[in-house]
Parts: C-alpha cells; structure tokens; sequence
C-alpha cells in the first residue's frame, strides 16, 4: 500500500527543483500566449482593415520564434542570432511607428478589445520583471536572451496599447498625440536595438 504515494509530486517536484524543466515549462507558456496573441491581432487586423495590426502579428511572430528558439536549440551562437533576431524586431517596431502615423488611426476599439490588450500587457510587464531578477542573479545565456525577449515583448505590448487607447478615448489628430507616438516609438526601437546589437556583443566577446 505505501507504493501507492509514489511519484505522486513528481511533476511539481521537478518544476521546484530543476531549473531548465521550470525554464521549459515557462518559455513554452509564454511562448503559447506569444502565438495567441499575434493571431488577435490577424484578428483585429481583418476587423479593422488595418496593415497596422499585421505589422503587430509579424512583431510577435518574431518574439514567439526567438523564444521557440531559447527552448529548441543547444547552438552555442544562440546569443548571436536571437541578437539578429532582436534587430529584425527593431525593424518591424519602425514598421509598426510608420503605419501608425502614415495611417492617422482614428479607429474607436470596443472596450472589450481595450481590456484584452490592456490584460496581455499587464501579464508581459510582469513576466519582463520576473526576468530581468532573475537574470540579474545568474550569467545564464537563456535567462538574458529571454530578459531581453520580455522587455521587447513589454514594449511591443505597450505601443500596441497606447495606439488603441489615444484612437479610442483621446483625440489621435492632434500634434500632442503624434508627437507622443513618435518620441515613445523611437525610444522602443533604441531600446530593442541595443538589445540586440549587446547580445550580439555580449557572445563575441565570450
């Protein structure tokens, strides 16, 4: 009878105690959300009519890659090419400040969808602080590629959150508004950039 208790907690005993389970099973969680995400915003962008949220599809499809990649790859230029990765992101954030202006969005969202993006990036700023402690604590070469990927994710978020937000309950056309989304989406694309371009540092000099 006392067989019967065995392996009871072993999946949780595994999470607590070995860390690149734990890493595993986290990444893919995030990553999973990572893919739900970029498909709201196919979504959004057939409801819409807007090249704007496929731009935020591609942003994302990126940041579900990278993180596939973290979990998939035992290359030792990991660092080098998520780096890579990192500045095709930065791209697709100019793409995603372009459309933004050159469009002049005055679309009004439904507070549902409000909610939903407002949720997503609570969840992303959360899990970008988790990271950033815990790579803060360790040199680990995941744990700084996936700090790296929850910052550009958390910004990501945040971007696709305050256009929506300045179309629905502000006034998109004023100079205020243009100039609030130029000044923050240069800062995201210097801060992914150099993301990238310090992981790809950060390798060649190991």
């Amino acid at each position: 009878m006392p067989k019967v208790k065995i392996k009871n907690n072993t999946l949780w005993d595994k999470l607590t105690s070995d860390s690149i389970f734990r890493l595993l099973v986290t990444t893919s969680f995030s990553m999973g959300w990572n893919f739900l995400y970029s498909l709201f915003q196919v979504v959004l962008a057939f409801v819409y009519q807007s090249p704007w949220h496929i731009t935020m599809f591609v942003y994302y499809i990126i940041l579900a890659l990278m993180r596939f990649s973290v979990i998939a790859s035992k290359n030792k230029n990991i660092l080098i090419y998520n780096g890579i990765a990192m500045i095709f992101l930065a791209i697709a954030m100019s793409g995603i400040i372009c459309l933004s202006i050159a469009e002049k969005r005055t679309t009004i969202y439904h507070i549902i969808i409000i909610i939903t993006i407002a949720t997503y990036t609570f969840y992303q700023m959360t899990i970008s602080i988790i990271n950033i402690i815990k790579a803060n604590k360790t040199k680990n070469c995941q744990l700084i590629i996936l700090r790296n990927i929850a910052v550009a994710s958390s910004i990501g978020s945040m971007f696709s959150l305050e256009c929506p937000m300045l179309g629905t309950f502000g006034d998109i056309k004023t100079s205020y508004a243009r100039n609030m989304e130029i000044i923050s989406g240069a800062f995201a694309v210097v801060i992914i950039l150099f993301f990238g371009l310090s992981m790809i540092k950060c390798r060649k000099g190991r």
